[in-house]
């Protein structure tokens, strides 16, 4: 027997009814109502933990919420609710992590639960294939539509699967989870452009994101959870980074509170030296110092060639011309693993797709680097050493877990990225390249990440760090590189840090 909600909001396509979420031990989710209008962006956000992927994933169908009501299109769900009814539903979910299977082609990712028959009965598959091709050229890609889902970057199957839901699911609520945390800025334009076009069409759209400004400028509304709770609904256009930051941390966020110690530069012998770095393509005559226990930012818009230049030291990448040194000794090595000896550690930006394990335990994921300290005198794991180890990293860097047997992507994003830090922090190296390590994840814990930058891992070594947010480099940096064009464009003394200036100086003016 199908409910039927009688609202005087007709508008409202979506309604949730004192919905709470119980974990042994733990309140997701405590009596939260909301609702989604039609012809919307429907803003959530909210630090790391906060419930914002609970809710999404009870509206599509994939947890079972504990108590509470869901009201779609005037249907209340039941109890056994799930994503097929969710599909039929018009709703669709676009997850942070991919739910796709990795060995079968574009075509049937797109397509399951789709299927697509001729008139003789028979799957049609040369149209499911032309269907799919028009997606992939939505997206500006060039990609087969045979070609396997799982050997894509994660951001191009995001794209791909927001494309399964509008042209083929053709859903009337879309919910998209972080779908442009790590996106470049061709991708986000592309993004903007689809989500624009759907709501013109009167669909509506659940956007969650970390990117202030995103939700802002987005957004009609915006939804803020703290704790499991709702805080506030309010107009996109009432917010402002200030006020909205207040709401999700209950604070005010400190301005320029990483920075715990200023830098003296005590000794003039760079730690690390660089020297005219030519990489084809994407880096011209790149040369700069890195001294002991200084905190290098290095920023630029996609494409300055930073992410090559990183790489590039690291040993993935091969320079066509040019030196590294450490302590003023030229070294040359070819592969991350001799980088690693030589005292030089990188963490990628792309986290889940190049950093976490995803079939291990947190444990597992945090000791990864360090087992060869973590081994008795006779050569075997010593399980006291590795808990002991554990054991400190989640003290030192305050990681929330239930368990640390516990699959690694139980854990929210900002706090898988604290364990990717323990990970490298073990290795305790001479340099440490941080590449975007607050991308994706809440202020509280980009606040946290940025402190132990500045208060722990400047003890006994040097960091390069990259972010696309100025203030987060000017609070925890003691120089700045803007590259542009693969060239460095200027480097910015801390005394002379501004942000209209770096930000100008980014955009190549």
């Amino acid at each position: 027997m199908i409910d039927n909600l009688n609202t005087a909001e007709p508008e409202i396509v979506c309604k949730v009814l004192n919905v709470s979420k119980f974990y042994p031990g733990v309140a997701a989710l405590k009596s939260v109502s909301f609702d989604i209008r039609k012809g919307e962006i429907h803003g959530v956000i909210g630090k790391n933990g906060a419930g914002k992927s609970t809710i999404v994933n009870i509206l599509a169908g994939l947890t079972p919420l504990t108590s509470g009501e869901i009201w779609i299109k005037g249907t209340k769900t039941p109890k056994n609710y799930n994503p097929r009814m969710a599909e039929n539903l018009s709703v669709y979910l676009v997850t942070q992590n991919p739910l796709i299977l990795p060995q079968r082609s574009i075509t049937e990712n797109l397509f399951i639960g789709y299927i697509l028959h001729n008139g003789s009965g028979f799957i049609a598959e040369d149209k499911m294939r032309s269907i799919t091709e028009e997606i992939i050229k939505k997206f500006g890609f060039q990609l087969n539509p045979d070609q396997e889902m799982g050997t894509l970057p994660i951001d191009t199957q995001k794209l791909l699967l927001l494309g399964r839901g509008i042209y083929i699911a053709k859903a009337d609520i879309l919910m998209l989870d972080e779908i442009t945390a790590s996106l470049n800025v061709e991708g986000r334009k592309k993004v903007d452009v689809v989500i624009r076009e759907v709501i013109a069409e009167g669909k509506s759209i659940v956007f969650i994101s970390h990117h202030l400004k995103e939700v802002i400028n987005y957004c009609d509304r915006v939804t803020v959870f703290r704790n499991g709770s709702k805080v506030t609904t309010a107009g996109g256009k009432t917010l402002t980074e200030e006020s909205l930051t207040k709401l999700i941390i209950g604070s005010d966020l400190s301005k320029n509170n990483y920075l715990i110690s200023e830098f003296k530069r005590r000794d003039p012998n760079p730690m690390l030296n660089v020297s005219n770095f030519n990489i084809m393509g994407c880096c011209h005559n790149i040369s700069f110092d890195l001294y002991r226990n200084e905190v290098l930012g290095f920023i630029g818009l996609e494409g300055c060639g930073k992410e090559e230049l990183f790489e590039t030291i690291f040993g993935i990448r091969n320079i066509d011309s040019g030196s590294i040194s450490i302590n003023g000794e030229r070294i040359l090595y070819k592969s991350p693993e001799s980088a690693i000896a030589k005292g030089i550690i990188y963490l990628s930006r792309n986290r889940e797709d190049e950093t976490v394990f995803h079939m291990l335990s947190i444990q597992d994921n945090m000791v990864q680097m360090v087992y060869k300290k973590l081994k008795t005198k006779m050569g075997f794991i010593d399980v006291q050493k590795i808990r002991e180890f554990t054991d400190s990293s989640i003290k030192l860097l305050n990681i929330k877990q239930s368990n640390v047997n516990d699959d690694i992507d139980s854990l929210s994003g900002g706090n898988k990225q604290k364990v990717m830090l323990s990970r490298i922090i073990g290795m305790k190296p001479k340099v440490f390249i941080l590449n975007e390590p607050t991308q994706g994840i809440d202020v509280e814990t980009k606040e946290e990440i940025l402190k132990i930058v500045r208060e722990k891992l400047v003890e006994e070594s040097s960091v390069i760090i990259s972010s696309e947010s100025v203030q987060e480099l000017m609070s925890v940096c003691d120089r700045i590189i803007v590259l542009y064009k693969g060239m460095i464009r200027c480097v910015f003394e801390k005394e002379a840090f501004s942000e209209d200036e770096i930000y100008l100086k980014v955009q190549g003016a």
